[in-house]
């Protein structure tokens, strides 16, 4: 019999002496009253027959009082015992089968014992529930998905999570790597990681509270001491987003973006501090930011939109006329152009980036494809555009392979040019050049020059240059008119003069033919 079992008996036979002491002591007493004012009204000799049997009586009552004391607390003292054990929260004593067969009382205790293991589970259970409800309360909050603000403050308050007289700023992170997918158990760990760990870390200076949400890790960091617009805050959150990211290298060999959003109060401020990181997280990924810990207060500061579409389609329209007329220098810098233009560097997506500038390379090959009768389709299935810009994963890069796709199939059309420059036609190309200024020029003069058929030379420019030579000629006229409406203070008039044109009327007329607009408007938007 172990200590345990030996304490609760001897604690039974204390009781049933006690109770014992106590049960004689008021049959004793009860006697005694009865024989002090019974026996005084009995007649003399009737007195010692009462005696005799109040005598008889009391022993008889003690006795069966003993035993009916014993009997009970044999069969029920400790198993009532143990179920308080049981009951008792801080009793944490194993079940001994000896008390549960032993005695009559056994079924109870087993119905209480198991009772309170199945509390137990439960318990266990609804503490576990209660931490996935918090997390999925956060996440609504993050997502802005609040239909009553009222209900949400209440159950901040259940929650301990006070934002509407704390200051909070949300760190997320984001795990880097160079695999396609990481495996789903050890991102769930280094997740899991991230949240004891840096909970812990914050915690001694501010609350911290983190859940899971789109792939990535958000941790709500809330000040109840002072501000955290402050760059001591900003400091002390740096040192343990740094801590953090080492210790993630150290554990798994893994980076990690993280962003933190800018200070924020109350609930509208949840979807806005989720909308900032997850904003700065993208502009970091799109512009391949060596940094990876970055404040949104910092990184964001003065890189508003400044996108021109209009700016974006004139541009690309100058540049298709530029390959037209075979002036791929003039073209290069265009392309140039275009890659710094905020339609491509304010893109909100990597993706939306690579659409503009597959656009862009598509207008250039189909502009190829009207300068000469037919394109080297090797070439191009060997160049694979599509694939390299797809390979891309940051806008620096992608502006780096745009450029080397430009320059290549500038190279090949410049050897495609080189190599057909004792042609007549490529003759032809570099006396109209030369020579558009003159406003009497036309087929018949030019194939004159050349002592070429008209009729003839017509159908071979247009079968070497892919185009008439009415519009040939137009576009390097139009094209010389465009950059005097740009550098020079000219009037319409002598520039009209200046390209080959009898009038202003006709320049007007052919200029919006071929830019989409008149000369007037489009020095007011180019004039430098």
């Amino acid at each position: 019999m172990d200590v345990k079992k030996k304490y609760t008996e001897n604690s039974g036979w204390d009781w049933f002496l006690k109770t014992s002491v106590v049960w004689i002591l008021v049959i004793l007493f009860f006697a005694f009253l009865a024989y002090r004012y019974v026996s005084t009204m009995l007649p003399g000799d009737t007195q010692g027959t009462f005696t005799d049997i109040l005598l008889k009586i009391t022993v008889l009552v003690i006795v069966i009082g003993l035993f009916l004391n014993f009997f009970i607390l044999q069969n029920y003292y400790i198993a009532i015992s143990r179920i308080i054990g049981i009951l008792d929260e801080n009793n944490s004593s194993p079940v001994d089968d000896y008390y549960t067969t032993q005695n009559p009382a056994g079924h109870i205790f087993q119905t209480f014992d198991q009772f309170y293991k199945e509390y137990d589970t439960y318990k266990s259970k609804v503490e576990q529930q209660k931490d996935i409800l918090f997390e999925n309360f956060l996440i609504r909050l993050l997502k802005g998905h609040i239909q009553n603000e009222a209900i949400y403050y209440q159950l901040m308050e259940e929650y301990d999570f006070d934002i509407r007289s704390h200051e909070f700023v949300l760190v997320l992170f984001d795990v880097v790597s160079d695999e396609n997918q990481i495996e789903d158990e050890k991102l769930n760990y280094i997740y899991a990681f991230i949240r004891g760990n840096f909970s812990s870390y914050m915690k001694r200076i501010y609350q911290c509270y983190g859940t899971e949400i789109d792939g990535r890790i958000a941790c709500f960091i809330l000040s109840d001491v002072a501000s955290l617009d402050t760059t001591v805050s900003s400091i002390e959150i740096e040192r343990m987003v740094k801590l953090m990211r080492d210790n993630i290298w150290h554990e798994f060999n893994y980076d990690l973006w993280v962003c933190v959003s800018g200070v924020h109060r109350g609930i509208p401020g949840c979807k806005t501090a989720y909308f900032q990181t997850v904003e700065t997280l993208q502009k970091a990924r799109l512009t391949g930011s060596d940094t990876h810990i970055l404040f949104y207060t910092d990184y964001m500061a003065g890189q508003p939109y400044k996108g021109n579409e209009q700016l974006w389609f004139k541009y690309e329209h100058h540049f298709i006329n530029a390959i037209n007329a075979g002036d791929y220098e003039e073209a290069s810098k265009i392309f140039n152009k275009l890659l710094k233009n905020d339609y491509i560097t304010g893109a909100s997506s990597l993706n939306l980036a690579r659409f503009r500038l597959f656009g862009l390379l598509n207008s250039m090959i189909n502009a190829l494809g009207e300068v000469r009768l037919s394109l080297d389709v090797e070439f191009f299935d060997q160049l694979d555009a599509q694939r390299l810009l797809l390979e891309c994963k940051s806008l620096p890069e992608l502006e780096a392979v745009s450029q080397e796709i430009f320059e290549k199939i500038n190279q090949y059309s410049a050897g495609d040019l080189v190599s057909a420059a004792d042609s007549k036609m490529q003759r032809v190309s570099a006396y109209l050049k030369s020579h558009y200024q003159d406003s009497n020029l036309n087929a018949v003069a030019v194939a004159e020059e050349f002592n070429m058929n008209p009729s003839y030379f017509s159908r071979s420019f247009k079968k070497a240059m892919g185009t008439r030579f009415s519009d040939y000629l137009s576009r390097l006229r139009i094209q010389e008119a465009c950059r005097l409406l740009r550098e020079s203070d000219r009037t319409i008039t002598d520039i009209a003069e200046q390209v080959g044109y009898n009038n202003a009327l006709t320049l007007t007329r052919t200029f919006k033919k071929i830019e989409g607009t008149t000369p007037g408007q489009y020095r007011q938007s180019n004039h430098i």
